[in-house]
């Protein structure tokens, strides 16, 4: 799973956490989505003063962030999904910085709307020895009409199962035409689904112990093993004729949007 999606998973399930009440270990800087981020700061707009810029400071790290969202009255957040258009498909964009589906961390406040965080990754110092290379910056978006669902396990199950089948038969696929890895990546995502045991994945800490429901908790896991998108060497950098090509396109799509629809729902089953 690429780092910025899985950091906001972790700092809407982290946040959530602390909006609820609930104790959490400090995110800022052990988490494993911050391991290569040399700062993850957010701003908002304030009020503008001659010479100055009117973005002020929300927080210079997590922590500070989920206190200064407490103090504004702020009770949950949520992870949002909205589907772009483009000229390829979203899993092809995917490849590209920025690119994919737009990911926001919903806060929700009064009158059905929320107001929406939205990050941005520069890239600082490629040579640090760290490796603490990227600058993440969250900004507080203008407010959305939103509303909030009022059971989220009504949907999980489907969603579930819709993950389920897309990955039987992206693996099939896999299997009669690619092999390799690839297979390994759905073989261990389709072996969570159905061992309930998670696998090893190099992202952990998504989210803070006893927040999640434990079967969202296996979603999860299985969606980062299920994670093949990205640039050169990724599941996008194939091709085929005629009606293999048209098969591979299919159920690349179809598993790309039950991946995302996992993640999303996943997010939001409390446990």
């Amino acid at each position: 799973m690429q780092h910025p999606l899985a950091q906001l998973i972790a700092l809407t399930c982290h946040g959530g956490a602390f909006l609820s009440g609930k104790a959490i270990p400090e995110f800022w800087p052990g988490n494993s989505t911050c391991i290569f981020c040399e700062c993850v700061r957010f701003r908002a707009l304030g009020r503008a003063v001659r010479g100055e810029s009117n973005l002020r400071s929300a927080g210079e790290t997590p922590d500070q962030w989920f206190a200064w969202l407490k103090q504004r009255g702020i009770a949950a957040l949520k992870l949002g999904r909205r589907k772009l258009k483009g000229p390829y498909p979203e899993h092809v964009q995917a490849a590209f910085a920025g690119g994919g589906s737009e990911w926001v961390i919903h806060a929700p406040i009064k009158g059905g709307k929320s107001e929406p965080w939205s990050a941005h990754w520069e890239l600082g110092d490629r040579e640090a020895a760290d490796r603490r290379i990227w600058r993440v910056t969250y900004g507080k978006l203008a407010p959305r009409p939103f509303s909030t669902e009022s059971d989220p396990r009504a949907a999980f199950d489907r969603t579930w199962s819709e993950f389920e089948r897309a990955l039987e038969r992206i693996n099939a696929f896999a299997l009669e035409h690619v092999g390799g890895g690839f297979v390994n990546c759905f073989d261990s995502a389709l072996q969570t689904l159905s061992s309930g045991k998670k696998a090893k994945t190099h992202l952990t800490g998504l989210a803070p112990e006893g927040w999640l429901d434990r079967r969202a908790l296996l979603l999860l896991n299985a969606c980062q093993s299920a994670w093949v998108f990205g640039g050169m060497g990724s599941w996008n950098d194939m091709g085929f004729g005629g009606d293999v090509q048209d098969e591979y396109l299919a159920v690349t799509s179809a598993l790309w949007d039950a991946l995302n629809d996992a993640i999303e729902t996943a997010t939001r089953c409390i446990a």
